[in-house]
């Protein structure tokens, strides 16, 4: 008798399910090893299943673009909007204190240069120094306080 033309799954395979959601975890996080290991599944067959499905590869390569713009986008925030951080006094808090990441902020700026000014340098040219700590450290602060109550 000749043989089944049709090609059985293997047991240790994805199923489509899993697929979707290895593909939604690396969408959020840009791992591979972490949305596998969410799946249960291998990184290995992960990779062996990209090399021989186009379609999965090319749903792997939007996951991987989106992560990317989230990551971005966080980048973004913390360098221009920062982030807060609560101050206490004697337990009870009293104000906050914003940083902004001034080397992120900065290595973005690098990383768009060349697109903005036509060059390959990938340097600003004219850059000041600062003489401030916070400038050294790549972390700018701002202090605020909240209303002392009456």
């Amino acid at each position: 008798m000749p043989r089944s033309t049709k090609r059985r799954r293997r047991r240790d395979a994805p199923t489509p399910r899993k697929l979707g959601l290895f593909l939604r975890h690396l969408a959020r996080t840009g791992s591979v090893s972490d949305a596998a290991r969410r799946i249960g599944v291998s990184r290995n067959t992960l990779y062996r299943l990209r090399r021989s499905d186009e379609a999965f590869a090319r749903r792997w390569a939007m996951a991987l673009d989106g992560a990317l713009d989230e990551a971005y986008t966080e980048a973004v925030r913390r360098a221009v909007v920062g982030t807060e951080r609560p101050v206490f006094h004697r337990g009870r808090p009293v104000g906050a204190i914003r940083t902004y990441n001034d080397r992120l902020l900065m290595s973005l700026l690098r990383l768009h240069w060349r697109s903005f000014s036509g060059q390959n340098s990938g340097q600003i040219s004219g850059q000041a120094k600062s003489d401030s700590p916070a400038s050294s450290s790549g972390v700018a602060t701002e202090r605020r306080h909240l209303p002392t109550e009456t």
